[in-house]
């Protein structure tokens, strides 16, 4: 066993905390931001989507995203998940329903 030591430094003296177990504390990372269509996408049943990395990251590595699609006013659902880029092209819409998206 090794003994404690008092650490000085310029906030006040302590005893030397136990070593960690290796964990990474992370915390839940901001959503994505400037979700927009890609007109260059549109057509009558196919709408394209872009958006930019969230600022804060929670302090991990971002590796993928999940769309939910709803009709206007309605419930929110998952589109899909696992979408690896900041960009994806929703297919199978209905022409004349406006539909809202969350990335």
């Amino acid at each position: 066993m090794f003994a404690k030591v008092t650490a000085y430094n310029i906030y006040g003296n302590s005893i030397e905390s136990d070593a960690g177990n290796g964990a990474v504390i992370t915390t839940t990372p901001d959503p994505p931001i400037n979700l927009a269509e890609v007109y260059a996408q549109r057509t009558k049943s196919t709408l394209g989507l872009s958006w930019s990395l969230a600022p804060f990251t929670g302090g991990d590595v971002i590796i993928d995203y999940r769309i939910s699609i709803a009709e206007q006013g309605q419930t929110f659902s998952e589109l899909t998940s696992a979408v690896t880029d900041a960009f994806y092209t929703v297919t199978g819409l209905t022409a004349g329903v406006v539909y809202e998206f969350k990335v």
